[in-house]
């Protein structure tokens, strides 16, 4: 139970963070609200039955550490690396703090055709400039990539890599 209560903040800041990769729509008129697909997203991850997500932190000194999610129903697992499983209630993507919304056009995101966003999306650390792959079929994302604005030494990039398959298990 320690554990997951320790655990729950570093939770709670990745769903944020996921919170802002949506499903998105192809680009809306220029009268219309440029963020609404992307805000329009956590609403279509919430009613996911399954999800897995891989998250990779990159370091400036070339390190990378990695982080796994699997959501399953209403209960949400994760790790660090290969370490052990955890495991907790499944908590609402947040609605995140973004502007600056873009619709960059459709690129092959692998072997799938997706829309392209970019916006701000603001941390309690700063600002990240997050550019994320929708695919065209499901509407669902496949890819994200978070860069800080103003970087530090401290500093890091996250990239996100998403699945929403049947076949998704529990891990433990």
């Amino acid at each position: 139970m320690k554990k997951i209560m320790a655990s729950a903040p570093r939770i709670k800041t990745i769903l944020a963070a996921l919170s802002s990769l949506l499903t998105l729509v192809p680009p809306a008129t220029a009268a219309a609200d440029e963020c609404a697909p992307i805000r329009a997203l956590a609403e279509r991850l919430d009613a996911v039955d399954k999800g897995h997500v891989i998250q990779k932190l990159i370091f400036p000194n070339g390190n990378t550490s990695a982080e796994e999610f699997i959501i399953i129903g209403t209960k949400q697992y994760w790790r660090r690396e290969k370490g052990p499983w955890s495991v907790g209630p499944r908590e609402p993507f947040p609605m995140s703090k973004i502007s600056n919304c873009k619709y960059s056009g459709e690129e092959p995101a692998g072997t799938t055709l997706a829309y392209v966003y970019e916006y701000d999306r603001r941390f309690p650390y700063g600002m990240a400039r997050v550019r994320i792959w929708i695919a065209k079929d499901t509407g669902l994302p496949i890819k994200s990539r978070f860069k800080e604005m103003k970087p530090t030494a401290a500093s890091f990039e996250r990239s996100f890599t998403f699945s929403f398959a049947d076949d998704i298990r529990q891990p433990i």
